[in-house]
């Protein structure tokens, strides 16, 4: 594919690009890149960028634009993307660590989109590396106690299911201590967190760590949490909202 010169201007390309045969139906959604990326991408002040055209032999084509008109005129139209990872627009691009995320472009190998932008994808559940957590791990499950039997937690142990999410709860005693541990994702929210009781906070959120996480992390939470209370043969409640 021929690179663009300074022969042709911003405006005939557009002309010639946006439009005509190859648009799809009215109605039709389609991805575009945002003007976070725009910014994001910004080379001393261009953006290289894979401008959608009407062509079906070339279906793209490569255009180095100032932030400005990538704002302005390209975030938002349908099918153009930044051309990281993917200089000549053959479609084999990916987003970087740090970088925004939209749906024009997945995240690179080994990342993972989370909360807007691609992250190093973690092995694991990140409550995992707190003692307290450990700690629960690694106790009996309890079965009694003053935080047991309130409206908050009406057992040792459960999960509560909300329209596809799922979070489990349990309290685990080790060293003398009471410790309240969960993980999933409910209410939109994906967390882990883990706390060592207080009788007059049973059903609060003084926790020691409460992270929000991507589903995917939270899920790994929730099983370990899961896992825990199986191993105990405890009598777990099931909520389902």
């Amino acid at each position: 594919m021929r690179t663009l010169t300074h022969t042709f201007t911003l405006a005939a390309l557009l002309a010639a690009a946006c439009g005509g045969a190859g648009d799809p139906p009215a109605g039709a959604k389609r991805s575009a890149l945002t003007g976070d990326q725009c910014n994001y991408f910004d080379v001393n002040g261009t953006v290289r960028i894979c401008h959608k055209t009407s062509s079906t032999a070339h279906p793209y084509t490569v255009l180095n634009i100032s932030d400005n008109a990538c704002i302005n005129a390209h975030a938002g139209h349908a099918d153009d993307y930044v051309a990281v990872n993917d200089p000549s627009c053959q479609g084999g691009g990916c987003l970087p660590a740090g970088a925004p995320v939209d749906s024009t472009l997945p995240c690179c190998e080994g990342l993972v989109a989370n909360d807007g932008v691609c992250e190093v994808a973690q092995v694991g559940c990140p409550c995992a590396d707190d003692p307290t957590w450990q700690a629960a791990l690694a106790g009996t499950l309890e079965t009694g106690g003053p935080c047991l039997g309130n409206p908050w937690t009406p057992g040792p142990c459960g999960s509560v299911y909300t329209a596809g999410e799922v979070s489990s709860w349990a309290f685990s005693t080790a060293g003398g201590a009471t410790l309240q541990f969960a993980g999933g994702s409910e209410g939109g929210e994906s967390f882990c967190y883990v706390r060592v009781t207080n009788p007059g906070d049973c059903g609060g959120y003084n926790f020691a760590i409460h992270h929000y996480l991507s589903a995917a992390q939270a899920a790994i939470c929730q099983a370990d949490v899961a896992a825990f209370s199986a191993s105990q043969g405890g009598s777990c409640w099931s909520i389902q909202y």
